[in-house]
């Protein structure tokens, strides 16, 4: 994720508006802007039955164990930092991004960042 957030260091915000949409949160100030993306999704996990055989003095015997299904939540907020000249400067992530980074696309040239 990090290596995929640099890449985006000295493109236009407007780039990456385009390749993520627009962003969840913006807060400007003087001669610069925050603009902020969150995610957050919900998996559940299919339960599955596992059998587990063991021997003892030639005699086999067998168990089922079964795994209940699991939720999982996962969220991901990105934040990027832009100048001035609206050229992004600073970056930041937090959370579960896996999801995002294959994702994330640019918009100009079709690379995944």
């Amino acid at each position: 994720m990090d290596a995929a957030m640099a890449s985006w260091v000295g493109e236009p915000a407007d780039s990456v508006i385009a390749a993520w949409g627009p962003p969840d949160w913006t807060q400007s100030g003087e001669g610069y802007a925050v603009y902020i993306w969150k995610t957050s999704s919900r998996m559940t996990m299919q339960g599955e039955t596992v059998t587990s055989t063991t021997a003892t003095n030639g005699v086999f015997e067998s168990s089922n164990y079964t795994m209940p299904s699991q939720t999982v939540n996962a969220s991901c907020a990105r934040m990027i930092a832009v100048d001035q000249a609206n050229r992004i400067n600073q970056w930041g992530w937090r959370g579960d991004c896996s999801r995002v980074v294959k994702s994330s696309v640019n918009a100009r040239s079709g690379a995944v960042r």
